[in-house]
């Protein structure tokens, strides 16, 4: 359903990633990730779901210039919407990219928590409140904040570890009960 829905490509993997379109989510570094993997990945989507918003944190004409200047094809923009939790359930990764600066750090990651719950596996920046529940290589993934490679390598890590992805998969739902 989603597939059609939204017309995505439904042999592809999905990374999804959930926020306004502010600097402080970093969208940026979720950006130059998907044109990372559209290089050497090209079975793998980018998917964002969130929107512009009306206030002086708005980084949409920022956003649009970088995808252009990269041209950027395996990434697409999802305005909110009912179907949140069925793209959560059905991508093979979330990834909460936010910064501590320009605005930001996360105070909490709720999307992170319900990803968890749902048994996505999730990559945090380590900054903020998703460094208080996540334990690196235990119920998720930490990287450091403004770091392509260490988002492309902590996908890859999943993809390639099978077995500690499902141990990290049954830790997070674990963790995510709690909340």
């Amino acid at each position: 359903k989603l597939y059609k829905k939204y017309n995505l490509n439904e042999s592809s993997n999905w990374v999804l990633g959930v926020g306004g379109i502010i600097r402080w989510k970093g969208i940026e570094y979720f950006i130059r990730t998907a044109k990372e993997f559209e290089n050497n990945y090209p079975s793998t989507d980018f998917i964002w779901i969130g929107t512009k918003i009306d206030n002086p944190l708005d980084f949409s004409i920022e956003t649009n210039a970088l995808i252009k200047k990269l041209n950027v094809i395996n990434l697409k923009f999802i305005e909110p919407n009912y179907d949140i939790y069925d793209f959560i359930f059905h991508s093979e990764i979330y990834i909460s990219c936010s910064l501590d600066q320009y605005g930001g750090p996360e105070s909490f990651g709720r999307v992170l928590i319900e990803s968890m719950y749902l048994k996505t596996p999730v990559i945090s920046t380590n900054v903020g409140g998703p460094n208080n529940f996540i334990i690196n290589e235990d119920n998720g993934l930490l990287v450091n904040p403004f770091n392509t490679t260490e988002l492309v390598d902590a996908i890859n890590f999943y993809r390639n570890n099978s077995n500690t992805q499902e141990i990290i998969i049954q830790n997070a739902y674990k963790t995510a009960q709690k909340y």
